[in-house]
């Protein structure tokens, strides 16, 4: 059980996150702890995906020998498949690309997460759009997307956000909207604010 080791620096014992009681299968956080782990969740699971995969690495070097890919390997998993969502966004997008708003072919079509995921790495329903692989997801990558975009998909998600989240509960896609709206808005305006434009 690993609990009762995690908060060991040294050999001095620190109760800065829950209470060691050295038994047990669960915690109690302290107060604070879990919304500091929602405020920084982006760091610290950088700090921890980093961390491990240097240790995989470090104790497989044969096995591993330069592989790149090592993080995607590890964490890829994370994200949700979306296989049986393209047709529920298909025909509300009216099978166009979300971004240049043409046409898009069966082989060309790529999900796109409209608030990229390097800058908030959790699969809600409602980030979700269809745009085509190349240029215009290759080319926005992990952008924020420009602010006539964010029009575009607050609309949508005014317009149809019941819809979608029946169908997302229906293919057990996780969604919570206000947090969807709450990051993209910010996530988008910020840069405009400060006169800073990507994407």
């Amino acid at each position: 059980m690993p609990l009762w080791k995690l908060q060991t620096v040294g050999s001095e014992r620190l109760n800065f996150l829950y209470d060691n009681l050295d038994h047990g299968n669960s915690i109690v956080l302290q107060p604070g702890v879990a919304f500091s782990f929602r405020k920084f969740y982006w760091l610290i699971g950088d700090m921890v995906r980093g961390a491990w995969g240097r240790y995989v690495r470090r104790f497989n070097p044969t096995t591993l020998g330069t592989t790149t890919d090592l993080q995607e390997f590890l964490f890829g998993s994370e994200r949700t498949p979306l296989k049986d969502l393209v047709p529920i966004l298909t025909d509300i997008q009216k099978d166009n690309c979300f971004y240049c708003g043409s046409r898009m072919k069966g082989e060309s079509v790529h999900f796109d997460h409209f608030i990229p995921w390097s800058r908030y790495p959790i699969d809600l329903g409602h980030n979700f759009v269809l745009a085509h692989a190349r240029p215009c997801n290759a080319k926005k990558s992990d952008s924020i997307a420009a602010v006539e975009h964010l029009d575009s998909w607050v609309k949508r998600n005014v317009e149809l956000g019941k819809t979608l989240a029946a169908e997302f509960d229906r293919l057990q896609i996780i969604h919570d909207l206000p947090t969807s709206f709450k990051v993209g808005v910010f996530s988008n305006r910020k840069l405009w604010w400060f006169g800073v434009a990507e994407g």
